[in-house]
């Protein structure tokens, strides 16, 4: 029972890392729209594109 649970807790902090890398992705990407360096529409592409990665990798931690 005790690996079951140490599992979980990795998986937990794994889904957490993906999801703080994706919320720092966002922030970058709308820092840039700010200075003018990218339209909304490629942030909402590049966003898109983030998180269907984001997504696969989270799928891919939940099956194992």
């Amino acid at each position: 029972m005790e690996k079951g649970i140490a599992k979980l807790k990795e998986k937990r902090r794994q889904i957490q890392e993906q999801m703080l890398a994706f919320t720092s992705q966002s922030e970058m990407l709308l820092h840039r729209m700010k200075q003018n360096e990218t339209t909304h529409t490629e942030i909402v592409k590049r966003q898109r594109e983030d998180l269907k990665v984001c997504q696969m990798k989270l799928e891919k931690l939940l099956e194992e």
